[in-house]
């Protein structure tokens, strides 16, 4: 309960509002919850995306260098130091599965690839935006 109070005042330090912190399974670990409000609560995210999957295997969902982090991380496993399952700020997300502030929305293009959409969240968070890697995020679904 302390690290959830911990987390709970962080937030608000951040003038982050109306937002709930939740256990998480591991014991120590924690989630966010905004609801389908997220980009109103927090000015400071331009994206949030989740994981794809192929076969119960993630197959992408947040990259860093080019390369999906959990690639082939069976579904519902959490890897190491239960990284695979924690939302965590992204370097790129993956094009098949985010939603995007409605501002920026018209800097993705219908025809774009990975390539070009890692570049521009590189060009986001070279601006000051985060980008928020949702192990539970899946887009139809906020």
């Amino acid at each position: 309960e302390a690290g959830k109070a911990a987390l709970q005042a962080h937030m608000q330090s951040r003038d982050i509002k109306n937002f709930y912190v939740n256990h998480t399974p591991h014991r120590g670990f924690y989630r966010e919850e905004y609801g389908e409000e997220i980009f109103a609560k927090r000015k400071d995210l331009a994206m949030v995306g989740g994981p794809v999957y192929d076969k119960n295997r993630i197959a992408g969902g947040i990259f860093k260098n080019g390369i999906p982090l959990y690639l082939h991380l069976r579904k519902g496993y959490s890897g190491d130091i239960h990284r695979a399952s924690l939302q965590q700020d992204a370097f790129a997300l993956d094009v098949r599965n985010y939603i995007i502030r409605k501002e920026l929305a018209h800097r993705v293009s219908p025809d774009m690839d990975q390539e070009r959409f890692a570049a521009l969240c590189d060009a986001l968070r070279q601006e000051g935006w985060k980008l928020l890697y949702d192990p539970e995020f899946m887009r139809g679904h906020v």
